[in-house]
């Protein structure tokens, strides 16, 4: 029953209209970010054209058909929150925890690697630029940092005497690295130094963490046939 619940309601509520942006379908999209993320432009000064609009997404040409558009996009990532309570029932010494920890941080990566050649700027708007509390930039930062929290303690719950954190220790390790930022955070608000100084210690334990799942993922997740590479 567990399992298909967390089938289903992550299809349900986070399905789109291309099923490469579909939870089980994203991985190939969501880490083409590698590059976008660890650009050196992110912590540039935000391009003079993008500070037209500083607390929104950059301009964007319309979705081709099949993508989403920026509030889709925004409204999808918002959701993942909603499934809180199925990933909590998952068994605690079962790999669909780590699977479904791997999952949400492609939802994150796919989310900001979404402006292809434009996802420097984006990012560098997204982790520098002062923000009112309703625009899409605030809240895309809150929605990352609670998927962030909801990925953590899929893991927090593995107990330390299971075999799966023997057999992914690189995973937990990076896991114990982001559980105490996560911990010693309230969560986005207008303190811009907070967010900077959080975000900028633990994307690289997110995007790092992402690489070593990706690694691994054929030994705890399933993919489609149309996703495997």
């Amino acid at each position: 029953m567990l399992r298909s619940a967390l089938t289903a309601a992550p299809r349900r509520l986070l399905s789109s209209p291309s099923p490469r942006f579909g939870l089980f379908h994203g991985r190939l999209r969501a880490f083409s970010c590698h590059v976008a993320l660890t650009n050196p432009l992110i912590f540039h000064r935000t391009p003079q054209r993008y500070l037209r609009r500083p607390y929104s997404t950059p301009p964007q040409p319309p979705p081709k058909s099949g993508e989403l558009s920026e509030d889709e996009a925004l409204a999808r990532i918002e959701r993942i929150e909603g499934l809180a309570q199925v990933f909590h029932e998952l068994p605690n010494t079962s790999s669909e925890r780590l699977a479904t920890s791997y999952l949400l941080i492609c939802e994150i990566l796919a989310y900001l690697s979404r402006h292809g050649e434009e996802a420097p700027a984006y990012l560098s708007i997204f982790t520098n630029t002062a923000v009112p509390p309703d625009s899409d930039v605030a809240r895309a930062r809150k929605a990352i940092f609670t998927t962030a929290q909801l990925l953590t303690g899929l893991l927090s719950a593995v107990p330390d005497t299971a075999p799966l954190r023997k057999q992914h220790a690189k995973a937990f390790a990076l896991h114990g690295a982001l559980e105490p930022l996560l911990a010693g955070y309230d969560g986005p608000t207008e303190d811009l130094q907070a967010w900077m100084t959080f975000w900028g210690r633990g994307q690289p334990i997110i995007v790092e963490l992402a690489g070593v799942l990706d690694e691994s993922r054929d030994t705890f997740l399933e993919l489609p046939p149309d996703v495997q590479a």
